[in-house]
């Protein structure tokens, strides 16, 4: 090493070189740079043959050497240092966006576990019953499962009651039922069992009722007892006798997953169970002939006794009431043969018979069936059964087969006229059925389908088409002089659709009455159009009145009777709609008789106006009749005949009635203006009294057949018949007569 002046150099036992200038160290804090190889001085050289001006020249030169690397050395570290920030900056940048995915990252799973939550607490809400299912598999049934679905997707399956209870608590799945279900349940749970009622109570809220575990449990067990058993009919039955009770006990309960789950089972092991029965049932009705060709022996105990057997076996494996809608399983069977018959017949493509359009077809090979084979059923199976009727059972077992078939095309696309038609022939063919037997009236058949929904209004729609154009015609036609033959006309209308709607349920009747309600509303509207067309002429307006009163009088009876009286008293909606028709009704007719009267009154009054006390002041003998009276009598008369000719026998006489109402107000007025006369010359009152009361009054005596002239003068005159009396008073004071 060479040490000379405030310059040091040296190696650290790390082999790593360092610098310092007067004692302080360079680049502090960092690794030292390599070391600086510096060549051989000539002092070190040639050490006798050094000189100052040498030493002083090999100083300068490493001096110079030293400068020029700590020149070198400083751009090296500002180099590094620009490095360093460009790296610091890069880290910076990177930092950064690492940063900001991963904060999008946690943003994203909040966001998506609020969802979860959400999604779990709406699921929870909505699974609140035990969703099972039933796994048939092929012809063997290989157990019950009951799974409860949570919220994270999962199954839990029915491994025992404590797995299955453990699972749930493990899982935080909290299911909160209805109260009438945990009591149904128990309830359940105590018959199987003997035990009171089972519940345990949880601190944290209410858990699955054990009870609903006890009943699946209970299921599973008798659905294995069933398959392990199936050679013993009489343990079969029984067990199928618990399992159809445990349906019955909870059939009303608003746990719809529970009881359809109970119902799919009682309806699956009915259907294993009788299967082969309903096979052995074929086979012995087959033997005896049924349904083609009977045997004359049919009624020995020998060729029946093992079919009554299999049909007292059927009769005890019906399903629950409100599973089986009335259908019992050994006439279900009796009907096989039949089904099939009616089936190839009828369901087949090529088969002729199998035409919608045509539904008297199968109709009326039921009906056949019926009446062939009612009293053989009578005769075989009546005695069999002590809760139903073998022979009416079996004719409902036919009418469902052809109700479904009237289903069945009425899912088709079927015209106006081919609905119309099978409407028809169901309404025939039910008039026909209820003349067997009165219980038909309660059963399901053919009718029944056509009060469906869908069905009635269609038919609704069709009845008010065919009115209305009927109604066209009616009024497109000439209205005859007493048109009671309009007013029959319209109520052959409202009789067709009564007549067709008869059969039907009094809830779907009432539809139509609604309906007939808009058609004579439509009539109404329609007299009104044709009243009011130009100067419509006097026999026109009274055949309009004609046909008005007729509908009213009809209709009054249909109150009192058939069809609208029960109606009216059990459909406050429909009593309110029937009075603002009839009110219509009766405004028309009102208004009308009004025209009528006036335009009688205005005539006859004109011709009144020239009976004055003008020429009454001078008579000098009484008349007859007076001549000024003449013309008024003439005009009364002829109205009155106008009347009695065109109007029917009670409405000539109440709008008589009408008219001489109106000739009282105006002749009691008349008389007042008679008063001077009156009393200057005493022949005047009674000249009045005889050309009012023997003239004008008997005029209308024959129209309103009253018993006495003096009686319909009082009656239909009273203003005028007080008017005469009180000229009859003033006749006793006279005023002197000047000439």
């Amino acid at each position: 090493h060479v040490r000379d002046g405030n310059l040091r150099t040296g190696k650290s036992s790390e082999s790593s070189f360092f610098y310092s200038i007067d004692g302080i160290e360079m680049f502090p804090g960092r690794n030292k740079p390599a070391p600086m190889d510096i060549p051989p001085t000539y002092a070190e050289l040639f050490p006798d043959k050094v000189t100052q001006e040498d030493i002083d020249q090999e100083q300068q030169n490493i001096e110079d050497r030293l400068q020029t690397h700590a020149q070198r050395m400083a751009v090296e570290e500002a180099q590094s240092r620009t490095s360093l920030l460009s790296l610091t900056r890069q880290s910076i940048n990177t930092g950064f966006f690492l940063s900001l995915v991963v904060l999008c990252f946690v943003l994203f799973a909040i966001v998506w576990e609020e969802e979860r939550i959400v999604q779990s607490r709406i699921e929870v809400e909505h699974v609140k019953e035990i969703l099972p299912c039933c796994e048939y598999f092929g012809d063997q049934f290989h157990g019950i499962r009951s799974a409860i679905r949570v919220p994270a997707g999962k199954n839990i399956t029915l491994r025992g009651v404590e797995e299955v209870i453990y699972d749930c608590n493990e899982m935080q799945i909290q299911m909160i039922y209805h109260s009438d279900i945990s009591d149904s349940l128990s309830i359940c749970a105590r018959d199987l069992y003997g035990a009171g009622k089972a519940s345990i109570a949880s601190s944290d809220g209410q858990f699955l009722d054990p009870a609903v575990w006890i009943l699946f449990t209970e299921i599973e067990k008798i659905s294995s007892e069933i398959q392990n058993c199936s050679d013993d009919f009489a343990k079969v039955t029984k067990l199928y006798s618990r399992l159809k009770a445990i349906a019955e006990a909870i059939s009303t309960s608003e746990s719809t997953g529970i009881s359809d789950y109970v119902d799919k089972c009682c309806k699956t092991w009915q259907r294993a169970i009788t299967e082969p029965l309903e096979e052995a049932v074929s086979i012995e009705l087959s033997k005896i002939g049924f349904p083609d060709k009977l045997k004359k022996s049919v009624n020995s105990k020998a060729d029946t006794k093992t079919l009554k057997n299999l049909l007292c076996r059927l009769d005890d494996l019906n399903l629950p009431d409100h599973i089986a809608s009335g259908q019992k399983a050994a006439i279900v069977a009796f009907v096989a043969p039949l089904r099939k018959k009616f089936t190839i017949f009828f369901y087949s493509a090529n088969s002729k018979l199998n035409d919608p359009a045509k539904p008297e077809y199968f109709l009326s090979i039921i009906y056949k069936w019926i009446c062939e084979h009612e009293n053989y059923v009578t005769t075989i199976a009546e005695e069999i059964f002590d809760e139903f009727s073998a022979s009416v059972e079996f004719l409902a077992e036919l009418l469902r087969i052809a109700a479904k078939k009237v289903e069945d095309d009425f899912e088709l696309e079927l015209d106006d006229e081919v609905f119309s038609h099978i409407v028809d022939e169901i309404i025939s063919n039910d008039a026909e059925l209820k003349l067997l037997d009165p219980a038909i009236q309660n059963m399901y058949r053919p009718i029944k389908v056509l009060e469906q929904e869908s069905n009635a209004s269609r038919w609704l729609g069709i009845e008010l088409v065919s009115s209305r154009k009927m109604l066209e015609e009616i009024f497109n036609g000439e209205f005859p002089i007493k048109s009671e033959h309009v007013a029959v006309q319209f109520f052959d209308i409202l009789q067709l659709t009564n007549r067709r709607c008869q059969c039907l349920s009094q809830k779907t009747r009432t539809k139509f009455y609604y309906q007939e309600l808009e058609i004579i509303d439509e009539f109404r509207l329609g007299l009104i159009q044709l009243s009011d067309v130009g100067t419509i002429s006097l026999d026109k307006v009274c055949a309009i009145v004609n046909t008005i009163s007729c509908i009213r009088t009809n209709l009054k009876l249909w109150e009192e009777d058939r069809p609208y009286a029960a109606p009216l008293r059990a459909d406050p909606h429909f009593l309110k709609k029937y009075d603002d028709v009839i009110a219509n009704v009766f405004g028309l007719e009102a208004a009308l008789t009004k025209q009528i009267v006036n335009n009688a009154y205005q005539d006859i009054s004109e011709a009144l106006y020239s009976y004055n006390e003008c020429k009454l002041a001078h008579i000098k003998e009484l008349e007859q009749v007076s001549s000024s009276l003449l013309p008024s009598l003439t005009k009364i008369q002829i109205h009155l005949q106008l009347l009695e000719t065109n109007l029917l026998l009670e409405k000539n006489i109440r709008t008589s009635e009408e008219l001489a109402a109106e000739l009282d107000t105006y002749l009691a007025k008349k008389l007042v203006s008679f008063e001077s006369v009156i009393k200057s010359n005493p022949l005047a009152s009674s000249q009045i009294e005889s050309d009012l009361l023997h003239n004008v009054f008997s005029l209308f005596s024959n129209t309103l057949q009253t018993t006495s002239l003096q009686m319909q003068a009082e009656e239909c005159f009273p203003k005028t018949t007080e008017g005469i009396k009180n000229f009859r008073r003033l006749n006793h004071v006279r005023e002197p007569d000047i000439c």
